[in-house]
């Protein structure tokens, strides 16, 4: 339907093994004020899975910034830590994230697997962008947003690629 090649199935896959991730992520407040605030952040994380160093920035607009703080991401489906919106009962916020990362390896590109795939090379310098919304009452909320990244392998066919996000929660 979107274009993409079958799959051909687990024979295909990396092969198994035991992947293990730790990560850490700090974010530091520039300003804030009635335009909304500025943020920039560094993270790394390693292990076997993925291994990299990021900085970025990130610019909010909306109601109780100051209970969110931290929340947004350039992550894969977790744009907005939900968990970091605890502090505050209800809120809205606008949000944009640009992150300029250095992957050290990708299990995901450079694993061990089968012979008939592609050897492919790790692109080592990556960046994102995240935009969207997030709104939520004292007991659910909703996220949407897009994301756009750079080529993750040197011979990826296009340079960037792009998705977008909906998030649904409930606040127990």
């Amino acid at each position: 339907m979107v274009g993409s090649p079958d799959p051909l199935g687990w024979d295909y896959q990396i092969n198994n093994q035991f992947v293990y991730q730790a990560g850490v992520e700090a974010h530091q407040l520039l300003s804030r004020g009635a335009l909304g605030e500025f943020s920039v952040f560094g993270r790394g994380q390693g292990g076997n899975f993925q291994s990299e160093v990021a900085a970025g920035g990130t610019y909010r607009i909306g109601l109780d910034l100051a209970n969110s703080f931290g929340s947004t991401s350039v992550l894969p489906g977790n744009h907005v830590d939900v968990g970091m919106l605890s502090h505050s009962k209800n809120g809205l916020f606008f949000f944009t994230t640009v992150e300029a990362r250095y992957r050290f390896d990708d299990i995901t590109i450079e694993g061990d697997k089968p012979v008939e795939n592609d050897v492919l090379t790790i692109e080592n310098t990556q960046f994102a962008v995240s935009s969207g919304i997030s709104w939520y009452q004292e007991r659910w909320g909703a996220i949407a947003s897009i994301a756009a990244q750079s080529k993750q392998f040197e011979t990826a066919p296009k340079n960037h690629h792009a998705y977008g996000n909906l998030t649904l929660f409930y606040r127990y």
